[in-house]
């Protein structure tokens, strides 16, 4: 029996997959079991609390598009999802809530500073491209 281990290079908890004879993310080998099936071109598992490490499934979620988790990351640091709001001083709140108004005028509303580059990874595994 394989081992898992942490791979540095991605930051993800690795599993053996014995049907394909290499090793593979974790948290993709959970997903696969927790929705009976192989992932789809173009889905794509995401960390809630964008802790790599924690593959429990309450933190897991499949995303069917890369727009979609691309929206889900570029959220995290707005306004209170941000981890350290708690910690910030009334100026520096005001001024995070400014700084994403201007990057959400300037990149759209994923805050992503090429969305093309979305668009053309959507294509690339069969996705068609949203506008």
């Amino acid at each position: 029996m394989r081992k898992d281990y942490y791979d540095k290079a991605t930051g993800y908890m690795m599993t053996w997959n014995p049907r394909r004879g290499y090793y593979v993310p974790k948290h993709e080998m959970l997903i696969r079991k927790k929705i009976h099936r192989a992932m789809r071109p173009g889905e794509i598992v995401h960390h809630k609390n964008e802790i790599k490490t924690d593959n429990r499934l309450s933190n897991l979620k499949l995303e069917h598009n890369y727009q979609q988790h691309a929206k889900d990351h570029g959220a995290r640091w707005e306004g209170h999802n941000n981890p350290n709001y708690p910690h910030l001083t009334l100026r520096h709140r005001k001024a995070l809530k400014e700084a994403w108004k201007l990057r959400k005028q300037k990149f759209g509303p994923t805050g992503a500073k090429n969305p093309n580059k979305l668009r053309e990874i959507g294509r690339f595994f069969g996705r068609k491209a949203s506008h």
